[in-house]
């Protein structure tokens, strides 16, 4: 596995002695417009990458009428759910994962169909892993049962690594192996406790990788509301799990679209100065958007970074915009400062292009600084 490309956060340090910062983000510079087609910027997934999702409902029939004008769609991927244990049948996927938990059996035929269909107009299946099998249903449950955990994650991930290694062997494995779909939404969707789906995105994700090492994970689709905005990343932070791709839904125009955009990304995003005082760093503050974003230090991180005061930040100072932005570290400091300080930046690592820009002013008057 490449471990670089597995990286969902950037983290950039550096010494200096100042009084103020400015710190920003390629989306707004000092009110300046550069333009460069060559390189992109922002977020890449709005300009550059596209597919076309189509929800359980349609047919086989359906999809084969629209296969031949995807081509002309010029899009990557072709998202589905999976719709595995659904009452009603959609692509026919529902009764993919048959039998018992003792003895599993697999109806591969109509998902060969969709995939080898794809493949022929160079375009690969955005499989977003769900609901739950009939065989591990909890049959004394009337409502949601498809929608429940798994009454076993071993027969989950059993199935899950069965599946991948079913289109990794055709040579058509998966462009976007999903897990889950709009978890932290309605009922209809999820309707286990978080811990249990956290426990599910880690089965899933070791299952397709025990096959596929290059598999590109995503998820975990969150429904509009993205209530696990905050809570799932971390999580994943935490356990240092794998993900290429945060994904979630937004319903809407393209302002509306983009605000969600802007909310996941503030809640990634922030910067962390450690104050140092007589070779001690004595104080650290963490500099966040407005919707919390994650400290540089967690202790249960297995990654513990070996600078400043080696602990969660003493104070944390809510900035309206991340992406532009200035502080005074005078303001912050600890009695007796005298500038010194060890500044943390962690972003988003949305490709080679992205990168941050810094102005660092110090005014310096005779005998101390401003």
């Amino acid at each position: 596995m490449n471990m670089i490309r597995r990286k969902i956060l950037l983290i950039v340090g550096f010494w200096f002695i100042l009084s103020s910062l400015q710190a920003q983000l390629p989306r707004l510079i000092l009110n300046e417009v550069f333009v460069d087609f060559a390189v992109g910027v922002d977020n890449p997934l709005i300009k550059s990458k596209f597919n076309v999702y189509d929800p359980v409902g349609p047919t086989m029939e359906q999809f084969d009428e629209n296969i031949s004008k995807i081509k002309e769609l010029n899009i990557e991927t072709y998202r589905i759910e999976l719709g595995w244990g659904r009452r009603y049948s959609g692509f026919g996927l529902n009764r993919m994962i048959d039998g018992t938990p003792e003895n599993l059996t697999y109806n591969f035929k109509p998902l060969d169909h969709m995939v080898t269909e794809l493949k022929k107009q160079n375009v690969l299946l955005h499989g977003a892993y769900c609901y739950c099998p009939f065989p591990l249903q909890d049959t004394t449950i009337a409502r949601y049962r498809d929608s429940r955990a798994p009454n076993s994650i071993e027969n989950w991930k059993e199935i899950v690594t069965n599946v991948a290694r079913h289109y990794y062997d055709m040579g058509i494995a998966f462009g976007v192996d999903e897990v889950w779909n709009e978890a932290d939404g309605l009922y209809v969707f999820y309707s286990g406790t978080k811990e249990e789906f956290e426990e599910l995105y880690k089965a899933t994700v070791e299952g397709i990788l025990s096959v596929n090492p290059d598999a590109t994970i995503a998820g975990p689709a969150l429904a509009p509301e993205l209530v696990w905005y905050k809570s799932f990343p971390e999580f994943i932070a935490r356990e240092n799990l794998p993900m290429d791709a945060f994904t979630f839904h937004h319903y809407g125009s393209a302002e509306l679209g983009l605000h969600s955009i802007d909310k996941v990304m503030n809640s990634l995003l922030g910067l962390r100065v450690d104050y140092e005082m007589n070779g001690n760093y004595t104080k650290s503050v963490l500099f966040h958007g407005p919707y919390r974003g994650l400290d540089l230090y967690d202790v249960k991180r297995d990654v513990v970074f070996p600078w400043g005061t080696l602990k969660e930040a003493d104070k944390d100072l809510m900035v309206d915009n991340l992406s532009d932005f200035t502080i005074r570290l005078k303001e912050n400091a600890p009695k007796g400062w005298i500038g010194k300080v060890h500044i943390a930046f962690i972003m988003q690592n949305t490709g080679t292009e992205t990168r941050a820009k810094f102005i660092i002013r110090s005014h310096y008057c005779p005998n101390k600084y401003l």
